[in-house]
């Protein structure tokens, strides 16, 4: 097959999370054939492609966050299991902080970068949310509706926890990283070398 395939990004808006990781481990199966994790759709040329990696990217982004209605929607499509930890940019200079552990969200941090409404579909669907800023304000306790209306100040960074979970034990844990040591493998591809 000459072409990509964009049926992750599709099964993402589509909210279908089992969805989102087949066809990102079959994209991934059928157009990586080199060890440095760029793709091709003919293995015999060889000639690498970017589509691939950005169609990748894209899916994690619209899993993990998506705003394209003036809602903004956390984990709409994460995988069942998954553990997912980003931050993703949305409309207003917003950045949306999200942590999710076996499939669940764990952790919602918004950094506004304007003085805005926000309108927030609720993370734990009929589940009470409170909303803290980062100067101890509470500007939101207890709200059960779907979509949570929040006022927020530019620079702020406002965490969203269930109410049921005491404040002090919501910590938000900064994505890091560090360099791969080893050969990571999905099936029949694999990405790096084995050390000599």
């Amino acid at each position: 097959m000459a072409d990509w395939s964009y049926d992750p990004i599709q099964a993402a808006r589509l909210e279908l999370g089992s969805e989102v990781a087949s066809t990102l481990v079959t994209v991934t199966e059928r157009s990586q054939h080199t060890a440095n994790g760029f793709a091709n759709w003919d293995r015999q040329y060889g000639e690498f492609y970017i589509e691939e990696t950005g169609i990748v990217a894209d899916a994690l982004e619209e899993a993990l966050v998506q705003d394209y209605d003036g809602v903004i929607r956390i984990a709409p499509a994460i995988p069942p299991g998954w553990d997912f930890d980003g931050s993703v940019f949305v409309r207003a200079r917003t950045r949306v902080d999200v942590q999710v552990h076996d499939g669940a969200v764990t952790t919602v941090v918004l950094e506004p970068g304007i003085t805005q409404q926000l309108r927030v579909r609720n993370p734990w669907p009929r589940q009470a949310v409170d909303v803290v800023s980062n100067t101890g304000a509470r500007i939101l306790s207890g709200d059960v509706g779907p979509v949570l209306r929040l006022r927020v100040m530019a620079g702020g960074r406002y965490l969203l926890t269930r109410h049921d979970r005491p404040i002090a034990a919501e910590k938000f844990a900064p994505v890091s990283g560090s360099p791969a040591s080893s050969v990571k493998t999905l099936g029949p591809v694999h990405i790096g070398l084995a050390a000599r």
